[in-house]
């Protein structure tokens, strides 16, 4: 390998490290299904995908079957956008019943980890979150 060659290949991974690394929430959480916590068997069998609309302050989600939302058996989940970081975005659910100890309605941040991953935070629970959502790699 030439020292060019190299340094082409050694820009291409950097490139792609960072894309992966530091894409932007949205198009990170629109690339894959998403299943809860199988890691290394992560079919896409009962996964989860995310929409996310032109305007950003919308995200649905879907499982490919009916879902039990609050009570009510719904084909799809909706958020409202209420913010946005680099690792994270902040909404609420829009049938949203839950309530804090004050009586306000609970908010919902989710939070992508250093290894791809995701994690869900209430704005309730304080230092907790849920088991990570791994992207599927393997086909159903």
């Amino acid at each position: 390998m030439t020292p060019f060659s190299f340094m082409v290949c050694g820009a291409v991974v950097s490139a792609l490290f960072a894309t992966n690394v530091q894409a932007d929430p949205f198009d990170r959480l629109q690339a894959s299904r998403w299943v809860w916590g199988r890691e290394h068997t992560a079919s896409c069998e009962n996964g989860q995908f995310y929409t996310v609309s032109d305007d950003r302050q919308a995200i649905r989600v879907e499982t490919g079957s009916e879902m039990m939302v609050r009570g009510t058996a719904m084909d799809f989940a909706t958020y409202t956008v209420l913010g946005h970081g680099e690792n994270y975005i902040d909404m609420s659910l829009d049938q949203e019943i839950w309530r804090n100890p004050a009586g306000e309605l609970v908010w919902w941040r989710l939070h992508f980890l250093s290894n791809g991953s995701f994690v869900w935070y209430r704005s309730d629970w304080f230092g907790g979150h849920t088991a990570p959502v791994f992207p599927c790699r393997l086909s159903s």
